[in-house]
């Protein structure tokens, strides 16, 4: 399961009506990704689709939305979610209709709404997937806001090659007051990346990697195992046996910090240091703050290292983990981290190896 989560949300515009002096329909389309929705230990996709206030007289109503996919296979729609507004009441249950390039009114498969006109250059394109939200006609509640799961048994959603250049369509009726409808139609979906690294890929060394292939002088680096480090960019962070004017905490926070403690395991009594050096940090034990130094240890390695492409930079790795080792939470791509969600985080991008970008 990733821990990342990524949000991207994007419009979809449209006349309301025919008239010249029509009002302007406007949908907020959101992804959520990159993250485990469903509980199964796999990632998956939600999709919210949203009347903006801007654009809402009270009257509007989705009737569905159709939507390519790239590939097909197993895919399942699940969570379906429905807001009905002004009092209004949803009695018909949603109903899903999936096969390639065949969800049209003039397909094979029919979603129950029209996906042609409108004057939106794509007259009865066949879609991959369509739902339907309720029943045509004002007697069958008012949906302004739905939401749905992409989600695939047994295997992670990849969103961008699931969803990328695809094409969306959504039907609302009772617009422009009540008197018109619209056709909103999104031609081609552009996903970010779940990482920043522009390359679309993210790589990671574990902290026992970076501990066994230091330097000779470096004190738990075994002979025999090449030295990695001559790579690292930047000051150094070593001197012999992992000890030097930059500490484990001079790199996060500049200085040594008062009262923050790490713990080491010790004959009957455990041993409580209040700074530790970059062998030390490499090789904690532990969770909590212990296994914060540990990955962030790492982190900040692979970062300087030329050859991995890392998904944070160094600045961002000593920020993140200076905040949280004093108390705080941070915000990374719109969800909070605590002290043992952070070395979570870090814990997952230094087990990527290098093979997704494939560098050496």
């Amino acid at each position: 399961m990733s821990v990342f989560s990524k949000t991207y949300t994007t419009q979809i515009t449209q006349s309301a009506g025919d008239g010249a002096g029509s009002s302007i329909e406007i949908i907020d389309l959101t992804f959520e990704y990159c993250g485990d929705i469903t509980g199964d230990g796999f990632d998956d996709v939600q999709v919210s689709l949203a009347l903006n206030p801007a654009s809402n007289s009270e009257k509007e109503d989705m009737v569905g939305v159709a939507f390519d996919v790239n590939k097909l296979d197993n895919l399942e729609i699940v969570q379906i979610l429905l807001n009905t507004s002004y009092g209004s009441v949803t009695t018909t249950p949603p109903v899903v209709v999936m096969g390639e390039d065949q969800v049209s009114d003039q397909g094979p498969l029919d979603p129950g709404f029209s996906t042609s006109g409108g004057n939106l250059g794509e007259d009865g394109e066949p879609y991959d997937v369509g739902i339907r939200f309720g029943e045509l006609g004002s007697g069958d509640g008012i949906v302004q806001q739905a939401s749905f799961v992409l989600t695939t048994a047994g295997a992670d959603i990849n969103a961008e090659q699931l969803l990328d250049d695809t094409s969306w369509w959504v039907r609302l009726q009772s617009t422009d007051g009540g008197e018109d409808s619209a056709k909103m139609y999104l031609p081609k979906l552009d996903l970010p990346p779940c990482s920043d690294d522009p390359s679309g890929c993210a790589e990671g060394l574990t902290p026992g990697y970076w501990k066994t292939h230091g330097p000779a002088d470096l004190a738990a680096a075994p002979g025999g195992q090449a030295n990695d480090w001559d790579n690292i960019t930047g000051a150094p962070v070593y001197g012999a046996g992992g000890v030097s004017a930059f500490s484990y905490e001079q790199l996060i926070f500049g200085a040594e910090v008062e009262g923050l403690k790490w713990t080491l395991p010790g004959g009957k009594e455990p041993t409580q240091l209040g700074d530790l050096s970059v062998m030390e940090a490499l090789s904690i034990g532990g969770g909590g703050a212990n296994a914060l130094a540990r990955h962030s240890m790492a982190a900040i390695l692979n970062s300087r290292d030329e050859d991995v492409s890392y998904f944070a930079s160094e600045e961002q790795i000593r920020q993140w983990t200076g905040q949280v080792l004093l108390g705080n939470l941070v915000e990374i791509d719109g969800m909070q981290y605590n002290t043992e969600s952070l070395a979570g985080l870090f814990s997952a991008n230094n087990e990527l190896g290098l093979d997704p970008c494939a560098l050496v």
